[in-house]
């Protein structure tokens, strides 16, 4: 689900103004919505009503005013006073935004009322002067001024608004678009599939200020239901989370009983010296400042990440993907400001024993910096849409699936999350699936718990539902890690509680999510009598007009784990899946992460499918006999690796972002 701000924040703020457009790009929007008319002078404005008696103190038509004239008029909210906009000036506001989130502007032609002619070029003219062709979604009331768009620039964004949806199909299907903005009054019982439907609400439900009441909160479900791929609203801020501001390494506590290994860059146990754990990323430029006095020992790590971590089966204990250079920074305590030479970044060690943050001590004096997406990830993107559009068919199910994220510190998960997130924005997909290990599992529960939390607040902003399924790294049960998590707080921390083997039904398919891993068990890899009850229960309770698609962490058999790797019950799971098989034909795969290659298994009545890992690496060894590991290059496309899992009435399409291949399962 997408959200726009209709008008802006116009909800805490004063409806179309530059205030309610600026607080609206703080939080994780799709885009913003706005106004457009025409002055006297045939200036471009950004207003809604064609008066000014309900926003201003002016009475009368805009049309019959200056843009000077305009810039006289008060919009008072709160005690403060606003000023109408022109479209430029929203423009030069948003521009940097637009580029570097990859969000939208959606231009409502005011000219339904009054027709103002000439104004589409206007639009047109000054959205290529500011070079946001690919951030501009155009709609109207009037839908001969759309097709007046459409004459004028043919590559034009169009979707078609109206006070009924049913109003809005005739004229997108002259157009050639899939986008509809209906009111949501009209929605239900009309299918609506294959339409970008994003839809807006009245008043009652959606106030434009406190004063007036209590705005109505849309759950996910309700908006899907109803067939809303995208709600423009006045209250975003009830639905999506600020975009990240602080950066959580800044925030980190020293460690006290901590040094640095000049050596390695490792952590070691000193009584004298305290350090911060994560690394700090920096540009090149910033200046680091104490507040106090203290002094300090910097130890720099290149914003790479090392090469054994990508081509064998290697972690590090630390999570720390960064590669360490030595005696990059002159081995002595220093107790005055420096600046960075060039980006990457730093642990600090510090004398003494201390517990406070890394900002309690340090003034950051940061170089500004482009938050752009590489753009090789947005050619994947566009190439993978259009390879999408190929095969989706009406009524088909769609999710984004990926396993073995692996996220630590300057790794590349937080760039991996980004790009699904704004895939999420495109495809509209049912729900992204997680076949599990989050992270490496080998940092202490509080660390492992502050990183899990950053990777969910991530997940949170993809707008659809997240399905997860636990890893063996997930239970902090690695590399001799004695602080792992119990069944329990695993649960509790990635799946909110709820249990692991459990199932979600899409239309006319149940998805099973099984438990694959115990920490508490001598053999904890496999599948727990209190599973395979579980999963007999629900095999049994599955209507039979449904499809089953199964999905574990590990594989359901011995032979296509790691090489030496058995799994506790795997003949029993098979026999209760085969005979179920045998009887009702409903079970069209079973999928699974862990062995990080692809491989297919087809030699029981059901195949068996493995996924690589999103984690970038592409180490040949330790891998079941037949599987493929494909190429991985950091900063290209191949640095990623999941599959939007197409499911229809035929079969299950997987089309691969990043490396590797696309693949079918016929039924």
């Amino acid at each position: 689900m997408n959200y726009w701000a209709h008008r802006g924040l116009s909800y805490l703020y004063p409806e179309n103004t530059l205030e309610a457009f600026e607080r609206a790009f703080q939080y994780d929007i799709c885009g913003i919505e706005l106004d457009v008319q025409l002055s006297k002078d045939e200036q471009l404005v950004v207003i809604h009503d064609e008066t000014l008696d309900r926003t201003t103190d002016l009475q009368g038509y805009v049309k019959d005013y200056t843009l000077a004239e305009l810039k006289e008029a008060k919009i008072t909210f709160k005690d403060k006073i606003y000023r109408i906009p022109t479209l430029a000036e929203v423009f030069s506001l948003c521009r940097d935004h637009l580029a570097e989130s990859e969000t939208y502007i959606n231009i409502e032609l005011k000219n339904s009322v009054f027709p103002y002619p000439g104004m589409e070029k206007k639009v047109l003219e000054m959205v290529k002067a500011f070079e946001l062709q690919d951030h501009i979604v155009y709609s109207s009331f009037n839908h001969d001024s759309l097709k007046l768009m459409k004459q004028l620039d043919p590559k034009a964004h169009l979707a078609v608004l109206a006070d009924d949806v049913r109003d809005c199909f005739e004229t997108a299907r002259q157009l050639n678009t899939r986008d509809i903005h209906p009111y949501i009054g009209s929605l239900g019982h009309i299918d609506l599939s294959g339409y970008v439907v994003r839809a807006w609400n009245l008043s009652d439900k959606e106030p434009l200020n406190p004063s007036e009441n209590v705005p109505y909160h849309y759950s996910y479900e309700e908006l899907h239901e109803l067939g809303v791929t995208d709600y423009i609203t006045n209250n975003v801020q009830l639905y999506m989370p600020l975009n990240q501001t602080e950066v959580p390494a800044r925030k980190q506590k020293a460690m006290p009983g901590k040094a640095i290994d000049p050596e390695t860059g490792k952590t070691v146990a000193s009584e004298e010296h305290s350090v911060f754990f994560e690394p700090v990323y920096l540009r090149r430029g910033t200046i680091l400042k104490p507040k106090e006095a203290v002094a300090y020992r910097p130890y720099f790590y290149q914003n790479q990440i090392r090469p054994e971590l990508l081509h064998s089966f290697a972690y590090d204990e630390e999570a720390n993907y960064s590669s360490y250079v030595p005696a990059y920074f002159p081995d002595r305590w220093q107790t005055r400001e420096f600046a960075m030479k060039e980006d990457g970044y730093l642990r600090m060690e510090l004398q003494g024993q201390t517990d406070h943050s890394f900002e309690e001590i340090f003034e950051i004096m940061d170089m500004p910096c482009s938050r752009k997406r590489n753009p090789r990830f947005r050619d994947e993107e566009e190439r993978i849409i259009r390879r999408l559009k190929q095969f989706r068919k009406k009524g088909d199910l769609l999710f984004i699936l990926g396993s073995d994220l692996h996220g630590g510190y300057g790794s590349s998960s937080e760039e991996t999350l980004r790009n699904i997130k704004h895939l999420c924005r495109r495809i509209y997909p049912d729900a992204v699936i997680d076949l599990g290990d989050q992270t490496d599992g080998s940092l202490n529960k509080e660390q492992t718990t502050e990183l899990v939390e950053r990777i969910r607040k991530d997940s949170s902003r993809f707008g659809v539902p997240v399905y997860r399924c636990l890893g063996d790294h997930d239970f902090n049960d690695f590399q001799n890690n004695n602080d792992f998590f119990t069944r329990t707080e695993a649960e509790e921390l990635y799946l909110d509680g709820q249990k692991e083997d459990r199932y979600v039904d899409y239309k006319d398919v149940r998805l099973i999510f099984l438990s694959s891993y115990d920490p508490e068990q001598e053999n904890r890899c496999g599948f727990s009598m209190r599973s395979l009850r579980k999963l007999r229960y629900l095999l049994f309770r599955t209507p039979k007009d449904k499809k089953i698609i199964l999905f574990s962490h590990l594989p359901p058999m011995n032979g296509l784990c790691y090489s030496g790797e058995t799994l506790r019950n795997s003949n029993r799971l098979i026999r209760i899946l085969e005979n179920h098989q045998k009887k009702n034909r409903q079970i069209k795969a079973y999928l699974h992460g862990h062995v990080h290659a692809e491989n297919a298994y087809t030699k029981l009545s059901f195949p068996i499918l493995g996924i690589g890992c999103m984690k970038p690496e592409d180490y040949q060894n330790r891998k079941p006999e037949g599987s493929i590991t494909y190429a991985r290059q950091i900063g290209t496309a191949t640095q990623e690796l999941f599959d939007l899992m197409l499911v229809g009435k035929d079969g299950i399409r997987f089309i691969r972002y990043g490396a590797g291949e696309d693949r079918m399962i016929k039924y």
